[in-house]
This record gives C-alpha cells, sequence and structure tokens, in this order.
C-alpha cells in the first residue's frame, strides 16, 4: 500500500523502536524507546534540540489527551526536521507546524494499530488513542479516504 512520506516516517519510527502491540503503546514508552527525554512541567510545550540529545516538555496542566497529542506533534520535529524550528523564517517554520500536526495524526493513531480495531469511529479512536476529538475526526477522514483509493486501484 501506499503511504505519504510523513506516514511511512511514522511507520518506520513504530518498526525502528518494536512498538507493535497496544501493550507498548503510550508515551512514555515511546520516548524512551526514541531516546528522547520527556518531562511535564509548568512551562511552555516545546521541543529542545541539544547536541546528541532531545527533550521534550509537556504542559503539565492540559487534559492528558491534550498532552498525547501534543507529545506526538513534538516528536514529529525531530523524526521530520534537522533544524530547530526556531531558527527558520517564518514561512518554513509555520511550513514545519504543518508537517509536525500531519505527523501527529499517523503517529497518535498508528494504522498497524487501527487495523486491530474492530469498530472505527471518530469517537472509538478519540477513546482508544486518548486524542482529541477533532484528531480523531481528521484521521478517520484520512482512513476513509485510503479506503476508497484502495477500492478504487483494487476493485
Amino acid at each position: 500500500m501506499l503511504h505519504s512520506m510523513i506516514e511511512q516516517k511514522a511507520i518506520d519510527m513504530y518498526r525502528k523502536i518494536r512498538i507493535f502491540s497496544f501493550h507498548d503503546f503510550d508515551i512514555e514508552t515511546i520516548a524512551h524507546r526514541l531516546e528522547i527525554s520527556l518531562h511535564f512541567k509548568d512551562k511552555k510545550t516545546t521541543t529542545i534540540f541539544l547536541p546528541n540529545h532531545i527533550c521534550v516538555i509537556i504542559y503539565k496542566y492540559m487534559p492528558k489527551y491534550h498532552q498525547i497529542w501534543a507529545f506526538f506533534h513534538e516528536v514529529g520535529h525531530p523524526i521530520l526536521h534537522d533544524t530547530d524550528q526556531k531558527s527558520a523564517v517564518k514561512p518554513v517554520s509555520d511550513f514545519m507546524e504543518v508537517q509536525a500536526n500531519r505527523f501527529a495524526l499517523h503517529a497518535s493513531m498508528p494504522i498497524h494499530l487501527v487495523r486491530e480495531m474492530d469498530y472505527i469511529t471518530p469517537y472509538t479512536l478519540a477513546h482508544i488513542f486518548n486524542v482529541p476529538l477533532w484528531a480523531a475526526e481528521r484521521r478517520m477522514l484520512q482512513l476513509e479516504s485510503k479506503m476508497h483509493e484502495r477500492r478504487m486501484i483494487y476493485g
């Protein structure tokens, strides 16, 4: 099956860190296996690029489902970009944000785990993956588009 470049990056990330089931699917485990320091603080959510190390800070007073979304968004930056967004010019920085959001859609609700579900709706995606409903609705649109594309190609 064809995947977008960003979706393929999410798929490759999960293969590399050996996350194959819901059992291992939590942000602390993912951060640990990616060798990313994850901290929950009374500070703005951000990714800090240090020499040979990446640190993700999540605002600790956000609801858990926002923390999970923010984590995958922030992880998207080092997975997708070689440059710290803070040093990029505004149009490039804005594009990096769009890409990180797309990565978060794929990484927070990965296709290999979605395929294990018996019944898929935006509500079940939001509940099972503990993400905002709006994110689950967007992911559902992606999944429906992919299913339609498959039917068009394979009949």
